[in-house]
């Protein structure tokens, strides 16, 4: 049996609707490149940013979707990797589009772990004058789902469904880093310290998911680092630093994905800066 216009109508407005409703799997990225904060001016030293910690609540990390539920979340599933390391690799490459830093880079290292086991300094690949940690607290974005009741209020949710579709739910998104701080790669003295968060609530856009909110918050959060950590460090004499030798049997990792311009030389006989407090 065919069906009517209005039946294929009906589908077709419906399809829409949980397109426009309904989160899906993919990859923690830096949100709309034009809206990053950027300096013309950046510091000279070289970033690398480690593997972050998870301590998100378990919540925050396991909310199933469902259909007959108000709101779509994130949830860890709906990620291609672990998201404290995708948040470590978009954080890295939004701070290399910055220009904060003269380079930038995700390096594949549990710098805690590291310290534990006695292995710094030296971990570092060379070139690598500070290290960038931090702890995850919240990483969550969500999306109302309206589609049902736009079912309930107009007869076949044909117009309710469409209104939906066109002007959109609410939705948002939370991030917060805690503990970052830059480490300088060589000495394994804290430089800077602080921590960054964003949350917002929105009207959606056609199509945006919960997972677009997540990184949005993101985009934001690491906006308002870059900026602390330029303003932070650009008064000081951050010295660029001779990376040490990997000790015995272990080989430094390497970085990935450097940004940035050409960093100068290290002047020669250039001496280890004193011990300073970390710039908050």
């Amino acid at each position: 049996m065919r069906a009517s216009p209005s039946g294929k109508a009906l589908l077709l407005f419906f399809a829409l609707g949980v397109l426009g409703t309904a989160g899906c799997s993919g990859s923690v990225t830096v949100d709309d490149p034009g809206h990053i904060w950027r300096t013309h001016d950046p510091l000279p030293v070289s970033v690398a940013v480690t593997r972050f910690v998870d301590g998100r609540p378990v919540e925050e990390r396991d909310h199933v979707h469902s259909y007959l539920k108000s709101y779509d979340y994130t949830h860890d599933k709906m990620y291609d990797e672990a998201v404290p390391i995708a948040m470590a690799r978009a954080t890295a490459e939004q701070l290399g589009m910055t220009h904060v830093f003269q380079e930038c880079s995700y390096l594949d290292l549990d710098w805690a772990e590291a310290a534990r086991r006695g292995l710094l300094p030296g971990t570092t690949p060379a070139g690598v004058d500070l290290v960038l940690t931090a702890k995850v607290k919240h990483f969550s974005g969500w999306r109302e789902l309206n589609l049902l009741r736009s079912l309930i209020l107009l007869p076949a949710g044909l117009y309710g469904t469409a209104a939906g579709v066109v002007l959109g739910n609410d939705g948002g998104g939370k991030v917060e880093l805690a503990e970052v701080r830059l480490v300088d790669a060589r000495t394994g003295e804290t430089v800077w310290e602080g921590d960054c968060k964003s949350d917002f609530t929105e009207k959606q856009r056609l199509l945006e998911t919960a997972s677009d909110n997540a990184s949005l918050a993101l985009r934001e959060a690491v906006n308002g680092l870059a900026k602390r950590v330029y303003e932070g460090l650009a008064g000081l004499s951050v010295a660029k630093p001779a990376t040490a030798d990997a000790p015995p049997g272990e080989t430094p990792p390497k970085a990935e994905g450097p940004s940035g311009g050409k960093k100068p030389d290290a002047a020669p006989g250039q001496a280890a800066p004193p011990p300073r407090e970390p710039v908050r």
